[in-house]
């Protein structure tokens, strides 16, 4: 969304650092507002459980800013960010970053259709959760981790992500059980092949249609 030269501002305004898988990236509750623009690697987005545990929020690879939205409401952070491979990635002090986006309007602009589109992503989720069946609500699920960070392979396209099911279940929205109906309802229908903490999609466009059935059939499931 940036221009070389807006992009290269921004980056100078970091400093570069690295974290070895497992790590702490930024923690909910935290007071410090600075942002985090990633270089490489990808992180997950959790959110500590009233009854204990975390839910998996999010996903974030290269070029996803993490962090902003505390930064620019200057609030206390709402989420976790954890690395799930090795993660290197610019580290940019509230002050600097706020003090770029008002000297340069686009970039302004940039990094707030990127939480608009966060914010929207959120809403629409929470309302698959009460309306869409198990297997439509993944296949949206699946199609987003695949247009964001998807890999050709042999079979298709592998996604970029190494969930277990129960981190898949948790951003689905729906128990362990039902996901792994769900997953076999798609391998069934020849759209999806799985294997240990890898999926790859084989049919994109029955996917989308599946994700999106009232732009289709006007049917919530898989007929």
């Amino acid at each position: 969304m940036l221009s070389e030269s807006e992009r290269d501002g921004l980056l100078s305004l970091g400093v570069l650092r690295e974290w070895a898988t497992g790590s702490i990236l930024l923690m909910e509750g935290d007071a410090r507002r600075h942002v985090l623009l990633l270089d490489a690697g990808w992180v997950k987005v959790v959110a500590e459980l009233e009854e204990g545990g975390q839910a998996l929020l999010a996903l974030r690879s290269r070029g996803d800013l993490v962090g902003e939205q505390a930064a620019v409401d200057n609030a206390p952070r709402s989420a976790s960010v954890l690395s799930a491979i090795p993660v290197r990635a610019y580290v940019i002090e509230r002050e600097p970053f706020l003090k770029y986006l008002t000297e340069h309007p686009r970039v302004h602009l940039a990094v707030t259709q990127t939480l608009s589109a966060k914010l929207r992503s959120e809403t629409r989720r929470r309302v698959d959760f009460g309306i869409l069946k198990a297997e439509v609500r993944l296949a949206r699920v699946l199609s987003d981790l695949a247009r964001r960070n998807g890999r050709p392979a042999d079979e298709g396209i592998e996604l970029g992500y190494t969930l277990t099911q129960p981190e898949l279940a948790a951003m689905v929205g729906i128990s362990e059980p039902s996901l792994q109906r769900a997953l076999r309802k798609l391998r069934e229908l020849g759209v999806v092949s799985t294997g240990y903490r890898r999926i790859v999609i084989r049919d994109m466009a029955e996917l989308e249609r599946i994700a999106r059935p009232g732009l289709n059939s006007g049917q919530d499931s898989i007929r």
